[in-house]
Formats: C-alpha cells, structure tokens, sequence
C-alpha cells in the first residue's frame, strides 16, 4: 500500500472506482471515473476514502489544487489534456492538446468530465 507522508492543498473530487484500495494512484479512466494506474498512465491522485453508502464510489485526493467547469473549442474527454483554446466573444475556451504539435509546455490541465463546443466540460488544473 502506498502511504502519503504529507500533503498540501490537494483537491478532493468524488469518482467512481470499481476496483481499488486506499492509498492506491489513480488515473482518470471515463468522465468522473478512475482506474488504479499502471504503467504508463499519467496519475492524477490516490484513492483516500471509500463511499459507504454508494458502491464503488470514493473520495479522490488529486494532485491538482482546482475543479473548473469551462467552454472548450471542439470534443474533449475525460483524461485528455488540455491547453488555452482561442478566446471568443472575450470569453477564453480550452482546447485539445495534441503531442504531435503542441509543446508539453502548453498543457494546462487534464480534463475531468469531457465536453464539446456546444457543452463545457471539467477540468483539473
């Protein structure tokens, strides 16, 4: 079992889980869902507390600091990541961040509930 010595600011999201132990790492797996990470995969946080009233649900301790419901510029899914799309009307949407020809550096999250054009998604930043 993994033991986490300290933590600071961390968000706590609620996530579904079928399979998982506290402390285990987490991955996000399908829009506020996760998977025990392997290798690979990119953790977003720990699995900290099982639901004891819904099955298969936990408290997530992410290792990001901000849940933000925001408009994208075209199709995003849960577990991609994201980077600034264009701004329009004044309003900053994100976009998909592609590894073929975008810099790492553009990342500014990874999306948490996906969405499209026409219905903002969740991400974690």
């Amino acid at each position: 079992m993994n033991q986490v010595n300290s933590s600071i600011e961390m968000l706590g999201l609620s996530a579904q889980c079928e399979t998982g132990h506290v402390g285990d790492l987490v991955c996000i797996s399908g829009d506020q869902t996760v998977a025990v990470a392997g290798p690979g995969d990119t953790p977003i946080g720990y699995l900290r507390v099982k639901d004891t009233t819904l099955d298969d649900w936990w408290t997530v301790e992410s290792f990001k600091s901000k849940e933000m419901t925001v408009p994208l510029s075209e199709v995003v899914a849960a577990g991609e990541f994201v980077k600034l799309g264009t701004a329009v009307e004044g309003v900053q949407t994100f976009s998909l961040w592609d590894s073929e020809t975008d810099p790492a550096s553009a990342i500014i999250g990874v999306c948490w509930i996906g969405g499209s054009a026409d219905v903002p998604g969740s991400i974690l930043i």
